[in-house]
């Protein structure tokens, strides 16, 4: 599994600011958080108490780009009804200050599993129900999410399909070259020809790598799957291969320390 030599979330150094203690927009409202939780009347004349709190710690990590310690946690949300909202929010550090992002919705009485910074991704874990399963069901389907800050927004990349994994590595393109190193590992796999992902590598190399010398490699996060490597062309000097689903990063660094 390669999803076992990422980088463990990053917690040696805490964020310059306090996500505890930021407002964040949750639902279209600001919810200004104090000591990890908010209490306020949601509409006016309304008895009812929206309530909101982090559920479990905050993670931190680069997520924009800029050397600084952010943070990403999930808050959940009561507004007296039978729902229980759950959202993943970002906090950057802006000259000591928190300045803290949407919430993108993760849905309603789920589970969380964890969450964790990795390569400046947001990865949430979590547990959901089936489609057309009740409410009052317990949830069991394994959800994994990537998220990232894009043009300073917190953004859903997307979500990983059951059998896909996490794949970070370094990937070369070129003449009969394809290959993708994992993180951790040095046999290169061959990325086949059928990935979902393939046109948007293919294109992210050629943008990324204009000014590179030939076979330059990148760093990249996607996720797919280990599959068997072709029995004809070029790949089949591999031992193994990936099939590359969802293209979330290409870029000439970080490498895979960071």
């Amino acid at each position: 599994m390669f999803a076992s030599t990422l980088p463990a979330p990053s917690t040696a150094d805490a964020p310059a600011c306090d996500p505890l203690d930021a407002s964040y927009i949750l639902g279209g409202r600001v919810v200004r958080l104090e000591r990890g939780s908010a209490e306020t009347l949601p509409v006016t004349g309304s008895t009812a108490r929206e309530r909101t709190w982090v559920v479990g710690e905050p993670v931190s990590g680069d997520l924009d780009g800029d050397g600084d310690e952010d943070s990403a946690m999930i808050l959940a949300q009561d507004s007296g009804g039978s729902g229980t909202f759950y959202y993943v929010v970002a906090a950057r550090e802006q000259r000591g200050a928190c300045l803290g992002s949407h919430g993108v919705l993760l849905g309603d009485r789920i589970r969380i599993e964890g969450i964790s910074v990795v390569h400046g991704l947001v990865i949430v874990r979590s547990l959901r129900r089936g489609a057309g399963e009740p409410m009052a069901s317990i949830p069991t389907i394994a959800t994994t999410a990537v998220l990232r800050i894009e043009q300073g927004k917190l953004a859903a990349l997307g979500t990983l399909e059951a059998g896909e994994q996490l794949l970070a590595g370094r990937v070369t393109i070129g003449h009969e070259v394809r290959s993708f190193v994992p993180c951790g590992q040095n046999r290169a796999h061959w990325i086949v020809g059928n990935s979902a992902a393939l046109d948007e590598i293919l294109a992210g190399y050629r943008e990324a790598a204009v000014n590179a010398k030939p076979y330059a490699s990148l760093f990249m996060v996607g996720a797919g799957r280990v599959t068997a490597p072709p029995v004809e062309g070029f790949g089949v000097d591999y031992a193994d291969a990936v099939e590359v689903d969802h293209l979330f990063l290409l870029q000439s660094g970080p490498d895979c320390l960071k």
